[in-house]
């Protein structure tokens, strides 16, 4: 039977325990395979910040050295599991907190275009109406002029119809003094009741004309300022409709 060399190393071992002292024997030893893996281990148990593998050391310390730090290992694991998923959660969190955010900014946005909109839509209004104004003050301004126009004219016709009345009132007065005149003379009452009922049905003529003129004056006055007032009326009615 041929022997390899693995199972010669294993037999010289036993022989090496079996006739070596119980102080100084170590038994079992480490199978030389796995020498060089332990030594790799060893280091990357040491970059983990963990305990280093005494390879010298007999199996079962290595073994338990081993078992420690893969404890830690899977302790280090575990937590390392839990902070991968509460980061996960803080990154599912932050990203439903940033479409919300996302949407609230959207949201201010068609805001402030609305908002920008109706302040131009106001500010167009205000100009239209800043127009209108200036129309309706110079219309007014218009109006009183025109009614400052037709009070003079009115005033005028009063006083050349207050001269009338004062000329017709001389007038009756002279017809008082020659009716009194006509008493002392000598004519018949027929010859001065025909006399006085001309100079009568006369000034009754130009009465009636002075007072018609008058009524038709001031009806007509009337009509021009009530006209005037009615557009003023209209006028400030359909600014404050359209305001």
């Amino acid at each position: 039977m041929e022997l390899n060399l693995q199972q010669i190393n294993r037999e010289l071992e036993e022989i090496e325990c079996k006739y070596t002292t119980k102080s100084v024997k170590k038994c079992p030893r480490i199978p030389v395979a796995l020498h060089a893996n332990l030594e790799v281990l060893s280091k990357e148990f040491d970059s983990l910040g963990l305990p280093t593998i005494n390879v010298s050391n007999t199996l079962t310390e290595i073994l338990h050295e081993v078992l420690t730090n893969s404890r830690d290992l899977v302790q280090i694991h575990r937590n390392t599991l839990g902070m991968i998923k509460q980061k996960n959660i803080d990154t599912v969190s932050h990203h439903q907190r940033h479409q919300e955010l996302k949407q609230q900014i959207n949201d201010y946005k068609r805001s402030v275009n609305d908002l920008e909109e109706k302040c131009l839509s106001i500010k167009k209004h205000t100009n239209k109406l800043a127009l209108e104004i200036t129309d309706l003050k110079k219309k007014e301004f218009s109006y009183k002029e025109e009614i400052r126009k037709l009070r003079s004219a009115q005033i005028k016709k009063d006083e050349l119809s207050e001269k009338n009345i004062k000329k017709l009132q001389l007038e009756i007065q002279k017809l008082k003094e020659m009716c009194g005149q006509d008493l002392n003379s000598k004519k018949s009452t027929n010859e001065i009741a025909l006399q006085l009922l001309k100079k009568y049905k006369v000034n009754e003529k130009v009465y009636k004309s002075t007072i018609k003129t008058l009524q038709q004056n001031n009806e007509g006055l009337l009509n021009e300022v009530l006209n005037v007032k009615e557009e003023l009326i209209l006028t400030k009615a359909n600014y404050y409709k359209e305001d």
